[in-house]
């Protein structure tokens, strides 16, 4: 039976609001005391904005009730079968759900990587978060989801090409060995590594990507301060310890050559840990960051080059970035009406836009918050820029402001 099946555990029976099983009452009887009329119109809203999918975006309601009527449901389980069976309470809502599953349960998508055709309901729930109305199947969307933001026909025939020549022989563009990919391990493996990334504009083998990430060089620590401060120079901006992510910064097959090379030379960031205390300390010593840099529970504290205090070293990337433009920009100004604060403002050309780095989305509690943001500037006709940490933002802003 499907996931998004209003029937799924049978729950539409009405059994989880009467069970006496402690397996499910005891955490029942607690959510029933935080639960209110604010509850239900944020159940009621994601209901109403995916029809019986709602199920797919549980953990997204959980955040959103806990951040907006100040309660905690830590530790308490099965907290998706309580938002079935309430949903099924309100007046009218199990229609709704019944109708709409009947109205989607067999219709399918073509996946544009693969051409597949797939039942929606038979795609996997974080598929559904990533991206609703789907336009992946559940095993492409793996190989995509780096793309969702700026997906468009060239990465398309790109993907597409790759995995039609997925068991031809090729030649690493590195070691120069001949390999071969499995189409099999692709989907755990881009996971952690950008296999397909680097493939898809230039040819590296998986003993080169590993070689990357897991380097044990004998090496000294002077020696390897100036090969960090080298990685630096070529990226154009602060190194982050996750090596893997910053392929994702080029598309031009020698810079990605090149960018392989580099991370040969260089110790993998636990080694630099174990010389330094911390990878950031390696960036201070090094002298990428300035002395005084401060490390904070969440972020860096950081002054840019023009002098503006940033939070994080991706927003200092961007805030130098606008200054090498010469884009003026104020920080932290207020949303209209609100607490809360922009990472930039731009005035240009007589419009205003707002600038977010969004680069901590795997906490729930931010991501409500960036979610509240995206509904603060839509509602005051202010154009948001969202930067996320895969989006490729100096080409979106050169792009936005026609620079």
């Amino acid at each position: 039976m499907s996931y998004y099946c209003p029937d799924f555990g049978n729950l539409i029976s009405g059994w989880y609001r009467t069970t006496d099983n402690d397996n499910y009452a005891v955490a029942r009887k607690k959510i029933d005391i935080l639960w209110d009329f604010n509850c239900d119109q944020i159940l009621i809203k994601y209901i109403n904005k995916y029809g019986s999918f709602y199920t797919a975006f549980c953990s997204d309601i959980k955040a959103e009730i806990e951040n907006q009527v100040s309660v905690s449901f830590k530790g308490l389980r099965y907290y998706e079968y309580y938002f079935q069976t309430r949903a099924f309470e309100l007046p009218g809502i199990k229609e709704q759900l019944i109708a709409s599953y009947q109205n989607i349960k067999d219709k399918t998508i073509q996946c544009e990587v693969c051409a597949a055709e797939v039942k929606i309901d038979e795609i996997h729930p974080n598929v559904i978060k990533l991206q609703f109305p789907p336009s992946f199947c559940t095993e492409c969307s793996y190989l995509t989801r780096p793309y969702f933001a700026e997906w468009n026909e060239d990465i398309r025939n790109r993907v597409i090409n790759f995995l039609e020549n997925i068991d031809n022989e090729k030649r690493c563009d590195v070691c120069k060995r001949k390999y071969k990919l499995k189409k099999v391990e692709l989907s755990f493996q881009h996971l952690y590594m950008p296999i397909v990334h680097v493939n898809i504009y230039s040819s590296i083998c998986p003993k080169c990507l590993m070689k990357t990430v897991f380097n044990d060089l004998t090496d000294v620590e002077n020696n390897q301060l100036k090969k960090l401060y080298n990685l630096y120079e070529f990226l154009g901006e602060v190194p982050t310890q996750d090596y893997s992510s910053l392929y994702f910064l080029f598309k031009e097959q020698n810079r990605i050559i090149e960018l392989t090379k580099l991370l040969h030379l260089l110790w993998s960031p636990d080694i630099f840990k174990k010389h330094f205390g911390s990878f950031f300390a390696a960036l201070v010593k090094s002298g990428i960051l300035p002395e005084g840099t401060k490390k904070m529970k969440i972020g860096t504290m950081v002054l840019a080059k023009d002098g503006h205090v940033c939070l994080s070293l991706a927003e200092k990337d961007i805030d130098d970035f606008l200054y090498f433009l010469n884009i003026g920009h104020k920080k932290e100004v207020s949303y209209p009406n609100s607490n809360y604060r922009t990472d930039w403002e731009i005035v240009w050309n007589q419009k205003k836009y707002f600038i977010e780095f969004f680069g901590l989305m795997n906490i729930r509690e931010y991501a409500n918050k960036a979610k509240q943001k995206t509904a603060l500037a839509a509602l005051n006709n202010i154009e948001l820029i969202s930067i996320y940490p895969e989006t490729n933002w100096k080409e979106l802003i050169k792009k936005i402001f026609k620079l």
